[in-house]
């Protein structure tokens, strides 16, 4: 790539049961291109903070995204914006997102009526996104509650690393 980025953003995936290397390589051209537009002219990235922009696609999932936000909220590191951008969903999805939301101020939920699908919706996160870090989950994940406060610490700590990722545990609804 032609611009280093440095300790600028965190990419996270966590517990889900899509193709990681799809959505890393649709979501990781969106980063490229946001950082292309936000620092093309200064040449150079500047650290915003460490507060992080967690985005969530959302289509039919009612039956997972209770929790999966509920995990965001047990996270011990509060220092967070929630985006939850609906893809045309048929069933609850938008109606508990924005029951949610109204709840706390941190959650921002995005619907067009449309369906556009997973990558255009990771695109329009990155677009959305307040903060430089940037962790990004499926609706029917569960994370860990010191997921981000890990992931934040080993970005300070280790600030040759640009993306940090998360092993999986895979759960069958049987």
């Amino acid at each position: 790539f032609s611009y280093k980025f440095r300790n600028i953003i965190c990419f996270i995936y966590s517990y889900g049961k899509y193709d990681l290397f799809s959505i890393c390589y649709n979501g990781l051209l969106g980063l490229l291109s946001k950082f292309t537009q936000k620092f093309e002219s200064k040449g150079q990235c500047v650290m915003s903070g460490n507060f992080i922009t967690v985005g969530i696609p959302i289509y039919n999932a009612e039956n997972y995204l209770s929790d999966a936000i509920k995990s965001i909220l047990a996270q011990s590191y509060p220092f967070w914006e929630l985006i939850l951008v609906d893809d045309g969903s048929t069933d609850n999805s938008l109606k508990i997102a924005q029951e949610f939301a109204e709840k706390d101020k941190r959650i921002r939920v995005i619907s067009d009526g449309l369906n556009k699908k997973l990558p255009a919706r990771l695109n329009q996160i990155i677009r959305e996104a307040k903060y430089d870090y940037i962790a990004r989950m499926d609706a029917d994940d569960i994370i860990a509650a010191n997921r981000f406060e890990k992931q934040i610490e080993f970005l300070r700590n280790n600030q040759n690393f640009d993306l940090v990722s998360t092993g999986l545990l895979s759960l069958k609804n049987n």
